[in-house]
């Protein structure tokens, strides 16, 4: 059975919740590995088929250790932030370290959904579909962009439904997912 590996960074838990339903959406024809970016390996083994990265909009591009801090200290919340480091600097790991794509990826990311124009703006998923394709992988799908309500959430209704939607669709890919019921 081939097998997919889903990287996300995640500060307040709404791109935790995307990764984990998109990732129930890839059970439906693979093995799906999860993993937090801060324990995601530095190189992407070769039995991977399948590798999908994800992470927070922060301010219209990929979060940086200066916006993560600075949404941490804005926070109303007193949290603890489920990512210490970012995708931007596990991708760049991957590029220091000479990692060449090897094949399937795809690319998911969080954002507010008002304003509407600041999802025009720039968004994670675009950026990171940037960065994997200049790795070598092939996106074999559209970035997707999820949308939350608020800076710290919750994700807007039926995002979670759309991301296992995502899912099913890149499993599809290898042939291995069932198709949907008429």
């Amino acid at each position: 059975m081939r097998q997919a590996l889903i990287v996300y960074e995640s500060m307040f838990g709404d791109n935790e919740k995307v990764a984990y339903a998109i990732a129930q959406g890839l059970a439906t024809g693979m093995r799906v590995d999860v993993m937090e970016v801060s324990s995601a390996p530095p190189r992407v083994d070769s039995s991977i088929d399948l590798l999908v990265v994800g992470g927070p909009t922060h301010m219209t591009r990929l979060s940086t250790e200066r916006s993560r801090h600075r949404a941490e200290d804005e926070s109303e919340e007193d949290w603890e932030p489920l990512s210490e480091s970012g995708v931007r600097e596990w991708l760049a790991g991957l590029k220091a370290r000479g990692e060449v794509g090897r094949g399937a990826a795809a690319a998911f990311g969080t954002n507010l959904q008002e304003p509407k124009w600041l999802s025009k703006v720039g968004q994670a998923s675009r950026a990171i579909g940037r960065r994997l394709k200049h790795l070598g992988f092939e996106l074999i799908e559209a970035p997707q962009t999820f949308f939350v309500e608020g800076t710290e959430g919750p994700l807007v209704e039926g995002e979670a439904e759309r991301a296992h939607r995502f899912g099913v669709a890149l499993a599809r890919h290898f042939g291995e997912a069932p198709r949907p019921h008429a």
